[in-house]
């Protein structure tokens, strides 16, 4: 099989293709989502902007921030937990933006993100099941982060996927866009074989229900095409590299598998009218840096391998991982590596670019695909931000505030705020001094519930025995 459709089916199909319904493995939680609890003595990272405010206390009740100050400004009633700060960093919960829920093989899943300081997460390719996670998260009966959720692919013949949903017409679009608003999704995912009539049409429906539209950028579309449709995000900066390849490149009119990862010739210049056009479009983009690098020489896959993040995935999962990537490398010279990196450092100049023209960037992984792991590998991408050229604290804010911007619910939660939903995070070191330190956690508090490290890493050992079982 050509390496093209290898990677295609390493990088959007992973080891689980149908979704296995399973008892949920979360426990009663620790404390209830109409409790009264209060972090006492934090150094809050608001992420308004970029500022730490020392030594306050935080008083959360029913599920929301209700006071922030002093200690002295803050009155703590007694019957309140209190949950030492001890000049702790207090942060937002994170937001990856794109998931892939529609892979994971049970709901206990779900608690990879919360042990990992995620408590949103956009989904990009839904199902009912999908749906009715949502609403038992938000409901408490299932521990899990936040989920916006699109609903089926929508795309054009041939699908790339099977369980994509097909649309060759305008009607058919329209339609389809009406059904999905129906069921209770956020938004419309769209992919590469729409054709540009079918394209439109859903834009405009879209915009008719009040849904705004994500995805791929359809060939027949092209970038300039969804910029000027205004299509809410583009992810995996899909449709960048057809604009901005140096007309002298020898691949210029024709296909290689090194454009997948822009490993080509580029032009500056190019760059820069792009991201200049993107900005004014309003368009965001969620680059997933994450997922292009996991494709790696044999001796890395097996340190990967020896994580202990890989005991909370399904083996067979983790086999699929191995075998893929084994498929697409063993064809790979050392001077294809070579052009990987370099492509790479393509990737986050774009990136860099994007931000400093003040288009929109998101925090987001992309997750499950090979050795990209759910709420682990958001960690990764943060970094992965800081070494495209963005601060620690600009990393942030793309998984926290801006995320939370994107959604329109800046309202609801990504800041540290009186009023906003109680999804926190407990560090020990500044995190705008390192966005490693989004890793050190005390403990994270989902919708008002407060889990200490002890709490979440109870769930992952149960997650982790439920697959060593099987």
């Amino acid at each position: 099989m050509e390496l093209k459709k290898l990677f295609f089916i390493a990088i959007l199909i992973t080891a689980v293709t149908s979704y296995v319904p399973a008892q949920s493995l979360t426990q009663r939680n620790p404390t209830t989502s109409d409790a009264v609890l209060a972090f006492i003595n934090v150094n809050v990272v608001p992420m308004d902007r970029e500022r730490v405010i020392q030594n306050q206390t935080v008083l959360v009740r029913g599920g929301r921030i209700a006071a922030i100050g002093p200690a002295k400004s803050v009155r703590v009633p007694k019957a309140a937990l209190r949950i030492k700060g001890g000049g702790r960093y207090l942060m937002p919960g994170l937001a990856d933006m794109p998931v892939h829920l529609e892979y994971f093989d049970r709901d206990a899943q779900l608690m990879l993100f919360i042990a990992n300081g995620v408590t949103t997460v956009r989904n990009m390719d839904g199902r009912p099941y999908i749906l009715l996670w949502r609403e038992r998260i938000a409901s408490g009966t299932l521990l899990g982060p936040t989920i916006f959720t699109a609903g089926p692919i929508l795309e054009g013949k041939p699908p790339l996927r099977n369980d994509n949903q097909v649309v060759e017409t305008p009607a058919q679009a329209a339609a389809a866009v009406e059904e999905q608003k129906t069921a209770g999704y956020d938004f419309i995912k769209v992919y590469h074989t729409l054709s540009r009539e079918t394209y439109e049409a859903i834009i405009a429906a879209a915009g008719k229900y009040g849904l705004t539209v994500a995805g791929h950028v359809p060939r027949a579309v092209g970038l300039k095409g969804a910029l000027d449709a205004h299509q809410r995000s583009i992810e995996h900066l899909d449709g960048y590299l057809e604009e901005i390849e140096a007309d002298d490149s020898p691949f210029r009119s024709r296909w290689t598998w090194l454009k997948l990862y822009f490993a080509v010739k580029v032009d500056e210049s190019k760059i820069l009218t792009a991201v200049q056009a993107t900005r004014q479009a309003g368009v965001w983009n969620v680059p997933t840096l994450i997922v292009r690098q996991k494709v790696a020489t044999p001796e890395t896959v097996q340190i990967w391998l020896k994580r202990v993040e890989m005991r909370f995935l399904p083996p067979e999962a983790v086999e699929f991982w191995r075998q893929s990537n084994s498929r697409i490398t063993q064809r790979m010279s050392p001077e294809d590596f070579l052009r990987l990196a370099d492509g790479e450092k393509v990737r986050k100049k774009l990136v860099k670019a994007l931000h400093d023209a003040g288009a929109g960037i998101l925090a987001g992984t992309d997750t499950p695909n090979p050795f990209v792991i759910p709420g682990f590998s958001m960690h990764e991408e943060l970094q992965n931000l800081v070494d495209a050229g963005l601060t620690p604290y600009q990393a942030i804010s793309a998984g926290t505030r801006d995320a939370a911007e994107f959604l329109g619910r800046a309202n609801e939660f990504g800041t540290v705020a009186i009023s906003r939903r109680a999804d926190l995070i407990l560090v020990q070191g500044n995190p705008l001094e390192s966005v490693s330190n989004t890793k050190r956690r005390v403990g994270v508090m989902v919708r008002g519930r407060w889990y200490t490290e002890a709490d979440l890493q109870k769930q992952l050992d149960a997650l982790a025995a439920s697959y060593a079982k099987r």
